[in-house]
Parts: structure tokens; C-alpha cells; sequence
């Protein structure tokens, strides 16, 4: 029978590798204020936003490579290249989506018939959608 895992390193331990990691990296450290991590029993927690789909991706997996990660829950962790695409399936013709660290802004044009305040709900419904703000 096999012995259950130990961690060698302590949560902090590992969240302190984690955090060097994020400053190493530019596209991380550019985003730094936006996500954070988390660590109970060797089992990472990321939250928040970063800016590409590459740049997420990459943390998931360099985070789950720290030594005595025994997992990483990424189910919180958004980026806004994904958001932007995923929203803009939301939106009518004319109107146009910038998106940073999960703040919506609504550009372009809103058709008449289209009533903001269901959008915006449409749109808040969305996870990962931190805020939502127009410039028309």
C-alpha cells in the first residue's frame, strides 16, 4: 500500500516560489494586481484576471511544475482575450467590447431596439465580468 504524499514544503513555501515566479515573468507581473493565489495543503487556488489566453495557460502550468503542487484550481482564474470573445457573441451589430482585467467597456453603437440595461445584465451574468462601463 502506498504511503499518502507528505508535502516537503510548506504552503507558504510554496506560495513564496509562486510569487517570484509571477515576477519573473513579465506578462505575470503585468497583471499582478488583478489575480492572486492561494495555497491549502500543496492544492493552489488562482483568481482573478490576466490579460491573454497564453499568458493564464502558462501560469496554470508553470504553477502546477512548483515543487509539492499537488494541484492547482484554475476555476476562478479568467483571462480577457476569452472574455472578449465569449461577450462579444452577446452583442449586437454596431457595438464593439474592450476588455481589461474583467472591466467591460461597451463602444460603438447601441441599436435602438436594444435595451442597455438587459445587455449590461446579459453581460454581468458572465463570469469573470469584474465591472461594466460604456463610452457611446
Amino acid at each position: 500500500m502506498a504511503e499518502p504524499h507528505t508535502l516537503e514544503r510548506t504552503d507558504e513555501d510554496i506560495l513564496g516560489t509562486i510569487h517570484e515566479l509571477v515576477r519573473s515573468y513579465q506578462p505575470f507581473y503585468a497583471s499582478h494586481r488583478y489575480f492572486h493565489a492561494a495555497v491549502k495543503d500543496g492544492v493552489v487556488i488562482l483568481e482573478g484576471h490576466l490579460r491573454s489566453m497564453r499568458a493564464r495557460r502558462l501560469l496554470v502550468q508553470q504553477v502546477g511544475h512548483v515543487e509539492d503542487v499537488v494541484a492547482v484550481d484554475d476555476s476562478r482564474l479568467y483571462d480577457d482575450e476569452t472574455l472578449r470573445f465569449e461577450i462579444g457573441k452577446l452583442l449586437p451589430e454596431g457595438t464593439r467590447v474592450r476588455i481589461s482585467h474583467g472591466a467591460v467597456v461597451l463602444t460603438g453603437s447601441l441599436p435602438q431596439e436594444v435595451a442597455l440595461d438587459e445587455l449590461k445584465g446579459r453581460i454581468a451574468e458572465h463570469p469573470g465580468v469584474r465591472d461594466i462601463l460604456t463610452d457611446f
